[in-house]
């Protein structure tokens, strides 16, 4: 927080350091306007500060709250000087809540403090004897004053003072202005919405109160009257739309937003309960605009009605691509985070569904909301996918495949190849008078331009932005380049020419978004941690930018454009990023409460010496059901074996009947394609559920233990122990389309007790059994190791977490569970490193009745902050992604809970003979800090034969293939 002094000479700042430490900082401002800014003093507290105040009389003097402390600050020979005031202990209980000066002359310093506290209790404090002086409590009723009744309480929150009068906010959304002894009420004004804070004008005729919706109001008080004076999103700005002279915006608040280019004033605010937008396209009439939503949903609102007007067909995951297409008037594109995208057309108010094609866009959230882009005639749409490689263009009159180009073959300007292997980030097309190209901007900081119709590469530019290209534009006419990353904006001639040193312009504070043109193209939109509207000059002339303009360098050069800041759409502080991968490394391994933080450098250490001990060490035979245990086995391989000839084999195995009950998740069925696949021993069975025709993968000599499907469909991975044949493991890569087994992967010394694929295909994760739980990560490019290390117990479950790219978590004996961070390398793949967090587990989840401790035996992510566990003992808890920390649990079963699979406010387990579905609605929005717990109840149950091992469903939790062992 920042606090002005009244003269205007002096800056307090209070925050953190970067040892997480509160500390104060006072700054001279005297020489501010000759570019001199001083720290008079600075000082670090281990008190709470949740408010601050500079003295209006002597600015060296300064006052600081905390929940339930109060500390008065003096600068005196360079340094900060604290004296604590005494509090009773009733307003330390009730918490305080703002603390304020009021200039007056019955104390010798010329002030007095006032400190709010949520009972409704003012507290006043005289600065030179440090003591409390008087407390009053306030009444919503003035004539309940010497009533002790607690309903009439009004619970402060914020507070203020000028020379004659005193405001409050509260709970109840009141903002009362009082006499200046508190005896009655002079106005109220009431608010819909909780009311953050309230500051007078010097003069004090005026106050200035801001909302939790992010509004800011002022209320004149000679005259009565109240004026908004603008609104804004109070969380991330996660897209935006520009049509004409409207504004569509849309944020993690969970509104959308509907501005006026000309006024910058919000004309609609729409919103849905439970639902948060991420993306947003205005039909080219711009009476109607879609909206997508992180739970696949999508909706068409029209904005001269401001209702919704019906719900297109809800997608498996978060929307990241949504694109009307101009010039085909009422085609919609959107696609979600599993790569399906789906083609509407609109036949009067109504919307026909064209065509679904699964498997077409790159599964990566990061990709979100520039997925999918369209060509400025509306004739094409390109995206990254289905492989990060690979960038396709298709018609959007059924989403045929126009061109695919491969980005990682592209060489450098010199013809030798690129060091790294490059990934497609951001794609946009550039159209002129005279051409239509494509431009991709890689994860090399590269920026490529090719022919649109014959895939030829054009140009290239090297190095773009240090960090990832977050979003790429081009100008309406073609002649300029612009792309987004490392919180600016870059400015390029469109030829790419190197030796044209691009405009960068600052302003933004966190990552961007989205970039968008007006029609005119004479102005561009950027959103992010805020909106900014600015005028894009085209002009060769080098204009200087004055003092409201933003900074840019290098400077500017006279073939390029330029941009001004012409004004803010809205202004809302920098939002919290713990939750992005670059920041999750620390967020992973330092917790809340107790634990002493522990640094990603520090952490390696200890991982490493702790691996040490771990490889090699024996583990008992596990007890818990889920764990795989190989069949006896009757009979031994042939000393002496002979392999007929392709065409020459006397024998040819036509169906099996049956299959393997004693493996575990051996069952894999995919309901949009119909895919089913099963094994019986060491054979992998491809079954079409039409006909019963059977198609065989063989290559194993033993039992097959586990499979695991790439999302796309296009690869599966059996694997199998180890014998006498084999001295190691073997898993089998299959090619789905030929049937083929592309290559054996060998490196686990015993049976493999777990497969998963991340998000984006891009990572297959093995898990060894008890005798040896071994982890690799392997790269699905090469099939080569990425990374490889030991867990320190028999892991029961490892999955990934499908909402973010190289996370995943293991579960396993004695209450054990991890959560596991892949930091990639993209320049040297060899050099990735791998974090865990292993949390605290709650002693009533981590032992059953009999005090014995419980094993975790299933684990599945219900929503991106949220995953579910199982035990053995059959109980069922929600944790916290975010913190790591246990949110609630509850008994679901009297068994062992095999299987967990959740969609949206749905939950199914599978345990001995019983699948539930359970009503989890309001599951997804706790957080460890909740303080109300929903109630979850059994909505459903399924009677079954034997143990669930295997239960594969559709999207909607609908039909379900299930797999028990008896």
């Amino acid at each position: 927080m920042l606090e002005f002094s009244v003269c205007g000479r002096s800056l307090c700042g209070i925050g953190k350091d970067a040892k997480g430490q509160n500390m104060i900082v006072v700054w001279n401002l005297t020489e501010v306007e000759r570019g001199m800014l001083t720290v008079t003093a600075k000082a670090h507290t281990d008190v709470d500060v949740i408010a601050a105040a500079l003295d209006p009389v002597d600015s060296a003097r300064l006052v600081t709250c905390g929940h339930d402390n109060v500390q008065l600050w003096r600068v005196r020979d360079g340094s900060l000087r604290c004296c604590s005031v005494s509090l009773r202990g009733g307003q330390k209980r009730a918490g305080i809540s703002d603390v304020c000066y009021k200039t007056t002359k019955e104390t010798a310093a010329g002030v007095t403090i006032y400190v709010s506290c949520l009972s409704g209790e003012v507290v006043r404090i005289d600065p030179d004897l440090a003591a409390v002086t008087s407390v009053q409590s306030l009444r919503s009723d003035p004539s309940l004053v010497e009533s002790r009744r607690p309903s009439s309480c009004i619970s402060i929150t914020a507070m203020a003072a000028s020379a004659s009068l005193f405001a409050t906010t509260s709970t109840d959304g009141f903002l009362r202005f009082w006499m200046p002894d508190f005896s009655r009420v002079l106005i109220e004004v009431e608010h819909e919405e909780p009311l953050l804070q309230v500051v007078f004008t010097q003069d004090g005729h005026r106050a200035l109160v801001s909302t939790a919706v992010g509004s800011l109001a002022i209320v004149d008080v000679a005259t009565d009257s109240y004026r908004t004076l603008l609104r804004a999103h109070t969380d991330e700005v996660l897209d935006m739309a520009v049509s004409e002279d409207l504004l569509g915006t849309v944020s993690a608040d969970g509104t959308i937003r509907i501005w006026s280019l000309e006024t910058s004033q919000q004309l609609y605010d729409f919103s849905i309960s439970g639902e948060v937008p991420c993306n947003i396209s205005f039909r080219s009439s711009s009476s109607e605009f879609a909206c997508g939503f992180l739970s696949g949903r999508v909706t068409v609102f029209s904005v001269p009605q401001a209702k919704a007007l019906t719900e297109l067909k809800q997608l498996r995951g978060q929307i990241t691509g949504l694109a009307y297409c101009a010039g085909h008037e009422g085609t919609l594109c959107y696609c979600d985070q599993f790569g399906t995208i789906t083609l509407y057309r609109t036949s009067g108010t109504g919307y026909r569904l064209i065509r679904g094609l699964p498997n077409a866009v790159y599964r990566h959230l990061e990709l979100a909301p520039n997925a999918l882009v369209v060509s400025r005639n509306g004739s094409h749409i390109a995206c990254v996918g289905p492989s990060e490689y690979v960038v396709t263009v298709m018609d959007t009159a059924a989403l045929n495949e126009v061109l695919r180009i491969d980005v990682s073959s592209v060489k450098l300007p010199s013809g030798a190849p690129y060091p790294a292997l490059d990934t497609a980030q951001q794609v946009a097309f550039l159209t002129s008078a005279a051409s239509h190209e494509l431009l991709v901007a890689t994860s090399g900081s590269r920026l490529l331009r090719f022919d649109a119709w014959s895939g030829k590469l054009l140009a290239q530019l090297q190095p773009v932005h240090t960090g990832a290209c977050t979003a790429v534009i081009a100008s309406v006419d073609g002649r300029y380049v612009l792309t987004a990353g490392d919180n600016c904006i870059k400015v390029w001639d469109s030829s790419l020419r190197t030796n044209v040193i691009p405009q960068m312009f600052i302003g933004h504070s966190s990552r961007i978004n989205s970039l968008c043109f007006t029609a005119d193209g004479a102005s561009l939109v950027s959103a992010g941690d805020s909106v900014f509207y600015w005028s894009f000059v085209r002009s060769r002339e080098q204009k200087s930018l004055d003092s409201n303009d933003v900074y840019r360098k290098p400077e500017l050069q006279s073939n390029a454009a330029s941009l001004s800041v012409h004004h803010l759409i809205d202004d809302i502080p920098c939002r919290d990023i713990s939750t992005s991968l670059n920041t999750r490394t620390a967020e992973l391994i330092t917790r809340q409460g107790n634990q002493r933080p522990v640094t990603p450098q520090n952490f390696r250490q200890a991982f490493e010496q702790k691996e040490e001990k771990e490889e090699g060490k024996q583990f008992s035979v596990p007890k818990a059901k889920k764990h795989f245990k190989k069949a006896m086995k009757q009979s031994s391989l042939a000393q002496r074996r002979y392999t007929a000839l392709a065409g020459q084999a006397g024998l040819k195995l036509n169906s099996v009947i049956g299959f393997n009950g004693n493996s575990r998740n051996n069952v894999v069925w995919h309901p949009e394609t119909g895919l089913f696949i099963y094994t019986s021993g060491c054979v992998a069975i491809v079954e079409d559920l039409k006909d019963g025709t059977q198609r065989h993968l063989m290559g194993h000599v033993e039992e097959i233990s586990t499979l695991a499907l790439q999302h796309d469909c296009q690869v599966l991975v059996s694997a199998s122990g180890s014998s006498g044949a084999a001295a190691c493991s073997q898993m089998c890569v299959w090619d789905m389309q030929s049937l083929a087994c592309r290559t054996v992967l060998s490196q686990h010394r015993t049976d493999v007790q777990s497969l998963d694929f991340c998000l984006d295909d891009r990572f297959l994760l093995s898990v060894g059994n008890y005798q040896d739980p071994k982890i690799i990560i392997w790269s699905t490019y090469d099939w080569t190791v990425t990374m490889t290390t030991h867990a320190s117990y028999p892991v029961h479950t490892a999955l990934w977490n499908p909402f973010r790219s190289c996370e995943f978590m293991t579960v396993g004996e004695q209450g054990r569970m991890t959560f596991w961070l892949l930091e990639e390398n993209h320049s040297n793949r060899t050099l990735a490193q791998l974090s865990m967090h292993e949390p605290d587990v709650p002693d009533e989840l981590l032992y059953n009745k009999l005090g014995n401790v419980v094993h975790f035996t299933s684990a599945c992510y219900i929503s991106d902050k949220h995953l579910c566990l199982g035990t053995s003992s059959g109980r069922l808890a929600l944790w916290d992604t975010t913190t790591n920390i246990c949110i609630m649990h509850w008994i679901a079963d009297e068994s062992e809970i095999g299987v967990i699979t959740g969609r949206s406010e749905r939950l199914v387990t599978g345990s001995q003979n019983r699948l539930c579905l359970w009503d989890a609605a309001g599951l997804t929005q706790l957080s460890d800090s909740s303080q109300t717990l929903p109630k979850v109840a059994v909505s459903g149950d399924m009677e079954l034969e034997g143990y669930v091992t295997t239960a594969n469903f559709d999207s909607a939790l609908v039909m379900v293939c299930i797999k028990t062992v008896v």
